[in-house]
């Protein structure tokens, strides 16, 4: 299972402009219909957790590689999610803080 954010595509090339709300609802919605789990909808993405075979599947995205992070552009296989969403994010995992600190 990995955990992703699909970045949704704003509706114009501002790097700093917010995706529609109803594109990310409906963006939601297909990665959900296709098996994934969206746990949040968020200012610029929408974050999901699936299988690795959801990924390929449904975004053309190989993530069985991404213990150390991964942003690789979406080659959805459903014409409207192509329309909506334009890249993939899995962060990397936290590493542990071992060291007491004294407050």
């Amino acid at each position: 299972m990995a955990i992703a954010t699909v970045r949704v595509r704003a509706a114009t090339n501002a790097d700093d402009d917010r995706p529609d709300k109803a594109d990310m609802e409906r963006a939601a919605t297909l990665l959900q219909e296709s098996g994934f789990k969206v746990h949040r909808i968020g200012r610029f993405g929408v974050n999901i957790e699936g299988d690795a075979g959801a990924f390929q599947r449904t975004l053309g995205v190989d993530v069985s590689k991404s213990e150390n992070g991964l942003v690789e552009t979406a080659r959805p296989s459903h014409h409207e999610l192509s329309r909506l969403i334009d890249t993939v994010e899995i962060a990397q995992a936290p590493t542990g803080f071992d060291k007491t600190i004294d407050v």
